[in-house]
């Protein structure tokens, strides 16, 4: 189990009723030692943001549902017209929403689907050529493919993680230079990417692979407002130490 130091800033926050409980394996706890590696952690909630997807951007073979919060694999390309901004090596699509500060979170359906890339790129990254999923090439995200979760470091990271994923959650904390991917079916941590040199304005990013991959949902941000706040602000994830909720 890693342990934390006095100065951790994951431990320094402050405890709240908004909180959602998540077991987080391997990550510091208070400094307190436990041999258990699914601790249970807190998570405060901060900002979720209202994703949708950039049709500028969406590769030929893609179709966006007239929200856009859904993509889907469609096997005749589509006539489009040239855009600097479009994908068309890999079928890919990056959402609308530019983040270049703060904390951000979102959460993306996939179902039972057998192959697809999420995560976060740079603004900038090559949609034409030969491009590369990789943190170099600014691109921070996990994949499913043949039934194997994998992280797109350089070496790619092999997952394992314990369910699989309905529903995943990107956390992005863009000061602190970490993205982390959460399983929302058994509130796991997947993976995280650490000390990642953002350079500039990021977008969430997504990618399907074939006709068999389905289709990505974004989940819409909850109608429910909490008091004096704006109706569209919810909590999102911050790993911090745990605590008993009251009711």
């Amino acid at each position: 189990m890693i342990k934390c130091d006095a100065a951790c800033s994951v431990c320094s926050a402050e405890p709240s009723r908004e909180k959602a409980l998540m077991r987080v394996p391997g990550v510091c706890n208070g400094g307190d030692d436990d041999d258990d590696d699914n601790e249970i952690v807190s998570h405060i909630l901060e900002e979720k943001i209202n994703v949708s997807l950039d049709p500028d951007t969406a590769h030929p073979n893609l179709i966006l549902s007239e929200d856009r919060r859904r993509v889907t694999w469609e096997e005749k390309p589509r006539d489009l017209p040239d855009d600097p901004q479009r994908f068309v090596s890999l079928p890919c699509v990056l959402g609308q929403q530019v983040i270049s500060s703060g904390r951000r979170y979102w959460e993306v359906e996939v179902g039972d689907i057998g192959a697809w890339d999420l995560g976060i790129c740079r603004d900038n990254v090559m949609r034409k050529g030969r491009v590369f999923l990789k943190p170099q090439d600014g691109f921070w995200a996990i994949r499913l493919y043949n039934n194997e979760y994998w992280a797109l470091t350089s070496p790619e990271t092999q997952l394992t993680p314990k369910k699989h994923p309905a529903r995943v959650c990107i956390f992005l904390e863009y000061e602190d230079r970490r993205i982390s991917f959460y399983n929302m079916t058994d509130k796991f941590h997947i993976h995280t990417f650490n000390q990642c040199l953002f350079y500039g304005s990021l977008r969430p990013f997504f990618r399907l692979w074939s006709a068999d991959s389905g289709h990505l949902t974004i989940c819409p941000v909850s109608e429910t407002a909490q008091p004096d706040d704006d109706p569209h602000r919810v909590p999102t994830p911050v790993l911090g130490t745990s605590y008993n909720l009251p009711d």
